[in-house]
């Protein structure tokens, strides 16, 4: 049995998290025994989700704004652990995964995941996520998308580059997601506000959407767009009751299934669970064309593509699904067999396991 440890800068709401979760429930206990080191003292959701599979979780939060001690207590369990396998995800837990493995002097194998495009970074940042990389002995992206980005930002070549998908629990059934029967229309957006998912934009359409249709509603649940957020000023007097907010919520399934319709406006993107999630649910999607979006989203098919910061585009294609019931009912079952048969738990189990059986094959530590 090889011990794998899972290196991730905390265990709240989001989406390398969520995935983190798919991963410990699909993989073979027989062969893989994970750990997961949390970079921080964040235990929910996820933490006390995969402490409830009987999963080790060791929380190594800072005692500092700069703590360089994490890095040998996080040395320390590679060492009580004897981790044959190190996989880091997201960049912090890259830094932190690599400078511990520096000393830690047992044979391992180190699998960082970009799960998204970084490319803001630089100076010191950028070189240690370099180093990182470098060191690796494979890297797991969860889009296409992101193999040119490794290549090219981080100067990697392509043949050290492995793509999994993202994973999404088939738990989405016509008992569960249920659309109101009245005639008001209901789109809404997970995300958080950063400029990554771009939520002014979401609002802007939401405002121009309502000159037009009065029958329709909005919702968003994420960090930091709890009731009353900064947009709140932003929406007319008129208008606010057409808008809710729900900050982060646990429940995505009950959240979607209040929906007819799922918007991304993001300006960049990994491979996102919002808009999988979404598709499992029937929805049918308007988003903007960034990141692995389009490997999601077949345009014309189960949703429609804009590019990023398309204001008049978002616009023109919400108002053509919220007038037609049908076509979002058909796109929205297209893309929900599309997910299934693409990223479901099974195939996210293989891809993984194709690379941890890898392990050891050429290590470079």
């Amino acid at each position: 049995m090889k011990n794998v440890a899972f290196i991730i800068g905390h265990l709240s709401h989001g989406g390398a998290e969520k995935q983190l979760y798919l991963i410990c429930i699909t993989l073979d206990r027989q062969k893989f025994n994970p750990i997961v080191f949390c970079l921080s003292h964040t235990r929910r959701p996820w933490g006390a989700k995969i402490e409830s599979l009987n999963i080790k979780v060791v929380y190594i939060p800072r005692f500092s704004r700069f703590d360089v001690t994490r890095v040998f207590r996080l040395a320390y369990y590679y060492y009580m652990y004897r981790i044959d396998i190190i996989v880091s995800l997201l960049h912090i837990g890259m830094v932190y995964a690599f400078l511990s493995r520096c000393l830690y002097f047992r044979k391992s194998y180190f699998i960082p995941q970009i799960r998204s495009r970084e490319s803001s970074m630089k100076g010191i940042e950028k070189w240690l996520n370099l180093k990182a990389l470098n060191a690796s002995d494979r890297i797991v992206v969860n889009s296409h998308a992101l193999i040119e980005f490794v290549g090219r930002f981080f100067k990697q070549p392509k043949e050290k580059i492995a793509v999994i998908h993202n994973g999404v629990e088939d738990q989405w059934d016509d008992a569960i997601v249920k659309k109101s029967n009245d005639s008001s229309v209901h789109i809404g957006t997970i995300g958080k506000d950063t400029w990554d998912k771009n939520i002014p934009l979401f609002i802007q359409a939401a405002i121009e959407l309502l000159r037009h249709h009065d029958n329709v509603f909005f919702h968003v649940c994420g960090r930091d767009l709890h009731p009353k957020n900064r947009f709140w000023i932003e929406i007319p007097e008129n208008r606010r009751d057409h808008f809710h907010f729900y900050g982060e919520i646990d429940d995505v399934l009950i959240f979607l299934s209040r929906l007819d319709i799922y918007l991304s406006t993001s300006n960049t993107e990994g491979l996102p669970n919002a808009i999988m999630e979404a598709m499992m649910a029937k929805l049918p999607i308007v988003a903007t064309d960034v990141g692995g979006v389009s490997e999601l989203v077949k345009r014309d098919d189960t949703g429609y593509l804009t590019p990023p910061g398309d204001l008049p585009g978002i616009v023109a294609f919400c108002q053509t699904l919220i007038v037609d019931k049908r076509r979002r009912a058909t796109m929205g079952k297209r893309g929900h067999a599309y997910i299934r048969r693409h990223f479901s738990l099974d195939r996210l189990r293989t891809d993984f396991e194709r690379i941890l059986d890898s392990a050891g094959e050429g290590s470079s530590h």
